[in-house]
């Protein structure tokens, strides 16, 4: 078999059949996630471990000696993928490397080619105003599967579009390739680029960058140098799991030791701008569109953090409108007043059916 061929015609045949996902796994013929079903490439003859080895050797590349060492040390792997179709398109895909029955096992991910704007991906305008701050930490926060690499691309985007800064993204793996345009552009993959976000972040102070993106925030050590990095000077973009507003800062708080909290709320405190909670409801015309709670650091909700009174910021973001906050009850009232989103579904969301009922 000749496997760099092979690869291109399984990713020609995804873009024709408008899927998703590749799966390359011994034993079985390769499969395409196809409108949210598994379908095999029925044309092809079942896949062995040679043959799914062989294929991450291709995908690797000129990093496949890393990559192989690493895949060994942890047992899986995720990393981007820039591939040219037949037809001259780049399309990116992101990687991930797996064991299966003791067998190397590869999935492939399409990933949007380039980013959308907040106006296309209906976020608020006030996500525009949080790239013209000079330093502080701005969060995207939701579940999985709701938007926030999408969101946070989309601001980066529009600062490409309208000012002149260096912004440096952080990613494991890199979600969207951004191509210069007004601002200059540089993008760190781990584990290719830096051993981890830390390492990259430790970097990155010295590298003149304006705005750092970090793709998530995961450990606690990433945490502590995202903050430190808004402190210094930098403007700071990055995401958490969570459910809500106030909910992330929580999280945040609570992902570290006991005897450290206290100072870790003081640092939040003090270098938290803003968080905006994105969760993805079905749209009355099709499709998706996203409902929004929008958490501004007043001097407030600072003393807030402060105190370990995370609890009672819910009911400053209610309060909070002229200070530009908005809470989800809000937000999802005026999407169902518009005709975006059928109330069973506003009110299945909402963490308050009073609170919503009052605004509509």
């Amino acid at each position: 078999m000749e496997y760099a061929a092979e690869l291109q015609d399984y990713i020609d045949t995804l873009m024709v059949r408008d899927g998703s996902d590749i799966h390359i796994i011994a034993g079985t013929k390769p499969l395409f996630r196809v409108q949210r079903e598994l379908v095999p490439f029925i044309q092809k003859e079942v896949l062995t471990e040679t043959d799914t080895q062989e294929f991450f050797r291709v995908i690797a590349g000129s990093r496949v000696e890393h990559a192989e060492g690493m895949l060994q040390e942890q047992r899986h792997l995720m990393f981007s993928y820039i591939h040219t179709t037949k037809n001259d398109v780049k399309v990116n895909l992101r990687v991930t490397v797996y064991y299966e029955m003791g067998n190397i096992a590869l999935t492939l991910r399409l990933v949007q080619a380039s980013e959308r704007t907040l106006e296309e991906l209906h976020l608020p305008a006030m996500l525009k105003e949080v790239m013209h701050e000079p330093n502080g930490l701005f969060l995207i926060v939701g579940a999985t599967g709701n938007g926030k690499s999408t969101a946070l691309a989309a601001m980066v985007g529009h600062c490409n579009n309208t000012l002149r800064k260096h912004i440096l993204t952080i990613e494991d793996p890199i979600e969207f390739v951004f191509n210069d345009r007004k601002s200059t552009i540089t993008q760190q993959e781990i584990p290719w680029d830096a051993l981890s976000f830390r390492s990259a972040l430790d970097t990155a102070l010295r590298t003149d960058a304006d705005i750092l993106m970090i793709g998530e925030m995961r450990e606690v050590e990433t945490m502590r140098a995202v903050m430190t990095a808004a402190e210094v000077g930098h403007l700071a973009l990055s995401t958490v799991h969570a459910n809500s507003a106030y909910g992330a800062i929580h999280r945040i708080i609570d992902s570290f030791h006991a005897d450290q909290q206290r100072q870790i709320a003081h640092q939040l405190a003090g270098s938290l701008l803003g968080v905006c909670s994105v969760r993805l409801l079905p749209r009355m015309s099709g499709g998706l569109i996203p409902a929004c709670e929008i958490l501004i650091n007043t001097d407030a909700v600072g003393n807030l953090i402060r105190e370990g009174r995370v609890e009672s910021i819910k009911s400053t973001i209610q309060t909070g409108k002229e200070e530009g906050m908005i809470s989800l009850e809000r937000y999802l009232a005026d999407l169902v007043k518009r005709g975006e989103v059928a109330l069973e579904v506003a009110t299945l969301h909402a963490s308050s059916e009073q609170a919503l009922s009052r605004y509509l």
